[in-house]
């Protein structure tokens, strides 16, 4: 007879959800299910009838970290159902918004929620409170990002968490010669705390690393946006990038046309795949992703590939990622600025029907907004596809991977909570972001959701 070891809540991540490990009769581990708990959200529901124009302001609602994402892309989505390009000057609004939104998230989770894990004693199972004990200067410092990323949200979206300015035709704001002041000095003095995050960064590879090399973590596939010389969050190719080597670009009509979900029935949340590919294959998204397809060479990011390689397979080396990420959003954000940003940023626009895709990437990964609207403008269908469903299956794998290597009958013996913390730390290094997951889904049959 075989045992369950359930852990629960998961600590250190954006909303509920329970790991649970299968054991067999010899004690070894056979299976782990991630289990995404919530209250049922329909926000594919609510959008529906709803006015394409206001899709945005109310997409932003969807998360309390991914909000900027979830704006862009709605409104995203709906200029190509209805054949919009928007002006430049929108676009750039848009690029600096989504580099600030990228730095807030990173910063919250690099530092408070992942750092103890490598920093503070017994891995960091007093969280952010031992991290303060051992470490003020990168607690700051994870602050001072983070303010500075809200504030640059706050004066280009309208307000600092949950922005209103992006719609279907570009942005409603104009950035005043004091704003771009503003921004101009927050992002300068970004960069001392920035100093701190790439200092402690360098003790957390080595450590990574070295934790990483006592398990055989999953091998995956990849899907990003196509990267060039800087970090690209708003536009760009869909690349797959596949575990056996080469890569291969998609459209994204054929992305949308070619997606499925697996129903699972230990989770609230089901797993997409694209049709064609096996369904229990894991695809990963987020910083891990987008660094791996990555061409920039600088220093974090050689030391980056010395440690894991590229393209990287450890779930660990998510965390050295992000802080690569935090580096790249603020000279991109110094870039778009300093190029400048002019006064045409918005069009008018007019509703037809029609059925408009589109992708960002948010700070966890490529999201997918898609809409059909009729030719008053009114929303008939909603479908969004999040970075945390696309990550789900691979954090199971990479949970059950890191399981057999602590909790299987012939693993170092010792203190079985110490060894679960393992296991849970790289459910962490995802930081899966279970609010923007859950949604309401209407079944076809019992293992397949046809989008």
């Amino acid at each position: 007879m075989g045992e369950t070891i359930k852990i629960h809540p998961l600590t250190r991540i954006e909303g509920h959800g329970e790991l649970k490990l299968y054991l067999n009769g010899d004690g070894d581990v056979a299976d782990a299910e991630f289990k995404i708990i919530g209250p049922v959200r329909g926000f594919e529901i609510f959008l529906r009838g709803q006015p394409a124009e206001e899709v945005p302001r109310l997409a932003t609602r969807i998360c309390g970290f991914c909000y900027t994402a979830h704006m862009i892309a709605a409104a995203k989505a709906v200029e190509d159902a209805w054949d919009i390009e928007p002006p430049e000057d929108a676009v750039k609004l848009r690029e600096l918004l989504l580099h600030a939104n990228n730095i807030n998230s990173h910063a919250l989770h690099y530092v408070m929620l992942a750092a103890p894990d490598f920093l503070c004693p017994d891995h960091g199972k007093g969280g952010l409170v031992d991290l303060v004990k051992v470490d003020r200067e990168l607690v700051d410092a994870g602050i001072n990002l983070r303010h500075v990323g809200q504030r640059i949200t706050e004066i280009a979206g309208g307000r600092p968490i949950h922005p209103v300015t992006a719609l279907p035709g570009g942005v409603t704001k104009v950035l005043k010669d004091e704003e771009i002041e503003d921004i101009e000095k927050l992002l300068k003095n970004s960069w001392d705390s920035l100093g701190v995050i790439k200092d402690r960064a360098w003790t957390i590879l080595d450590r990574s690393r070295e934790l990483a090399g006592t398990f055989e973590d999953i091998e995956s596939h990849f899907l990003y946006t196509k990267q060039g010389k800087r970090l690209a969050l708003y536009d760009g190719d869909l690349i797959l990038q596949h575990r056996e080597g080469g890569a291969q670009t998609i459209e994204p009509r054929d992305y949308s046309e070619r997606l499925r979900k697996r129903v699972v029935g230990h989770s609230y949340v089901a797993q997409p795949y694209l049709e064609g590919m096996d369904p229990h294959d894991c695809v990963r998204v987020g910083p891990l992703a987008r660094i791996n397809g990555a061409p920039r060479d600088h220093d974090m990011m050689r030391d980056f590939t010395k440690a894991f390689g590229r393209p990287a397979q450890n779930a660990f080396a998510y965390n050295i990622a992000r802080a690569i990420e935090m580096e790249e959003s603020i000279r991109a954000m110094q870039e778009i600025i300093e190029g400048g940003i002019g006064t045409h940023t918005r069009d008018a626009v007019k509703p037809k029907a029609g059925t408009g895709f589109a992708f960002v990437e948010a700070p966890r990964g490529l999201l997918f907004h898609r809409y059909t609207t009729t030719g008053d403008g009114k929303v008939t269908d909603a479908k969004i596809v999040t970075p945390t469903e696309q990550n789900q299956l691979p954090i199971e794998k990479s949970a059950r991977a890191i399981a057999k290597r602590y909790i299987n009958s012939a693993s170092p013996k010792g203190n079985r909570s110490e060894r679960l913390n393992r296991v849970e730390m790289i459910v962490r290094a995802y930081d899966p972001c279970i609010t923007c997951a859950l949604k309401v889904i209407k079944l076809k049959d019992e293992k397949e959701v046809v989008m």
